[in-house]
């Protein structure tokens, strides 16, 4: 990510050591929250994918997916990723990895980070919240400020948690993420068809 900008895609030079001259700029959307973030890369059955977040500090927001199969290409909006979600923030949690569990077939694990734990329960929309105070002109905001921040948090991340829930992917191979409390890598199936 080009902080927040876009994301910027770069070659490496063949001993991967260095940067290559080729690169690509790709989801630029002016300002937070629409910025996107903490890129959480993958492939599955020849296509590439990138698991992202709106910009909204560290107040939760909806993941979404892009379809990346084309890397310097056109990257396609597969929109918000994790269904059944409420509260439209990813079940309280920010996705930064997406890991391929190599001793079972086709398993794919989100891993998130849930930044905030004492966020209460009627939440606003962060996406609106952030977007009500940016200028898609300058880009600049105003930003919280110190009682705002205390009414929905005290926004200590010393005391994260984390959030790890298993990618399923739809006929068509696009991927979604459910919440469930409990569950087992050998009962999982992530091309279920959903």
């Amino acid at each position: 990510e080009n902080p927040h900008s876009c994301m910027v895609l770069r070659e490496l030079t063949e001993d991967y050591t260095g940067l290559a001259e080729r690169y690509s700029e790709h989801l630029r959307f002016g300002t937070p929250p629409y910025i996107r973030e903490a890129p959480a890369y993958f492939e599955r059955g020849g296509r590439r994918f990138l698991l992202t977040s709106g910009t909204t500090s560290y107040f939760a927001n909806p993941s979404e997916c892009y379809d990346i199969t084309q890397l310097h290409g056109h990257w396609k909006s597969l929109g918000e990723t994790c269904v059944n979600d409420g509260g439209s923030d990813s079940f309280r949690a920010q996705f930064s990895s997406v890991y391929r569990y190599p001793f079972a077939k086709d398993v794919y694990i989100a891993l998130g980070d849930r930044w905030l734990n004492d966020c209460p329960l009627d939440m606003p929309d962060m996406r609106e919240y952030f977007l009500n105070r940016f200028s898609a002109e300058t880009g600049r905001g105003i930003y919280l400020t110190a009682e705002e921040r205390a009414q929905m948090s005290d926004c200590d991340t010393s005391n994260a948690t984390y959030v790890w829930l298993p990618v399923r992917f739809s006929l068509s191979g696009e991927p979604y993420i459910c919440w469930v409390r409990d569950w087992n890598i050998k009962n999982e199936n992530s091309g279920d068809g959903v």
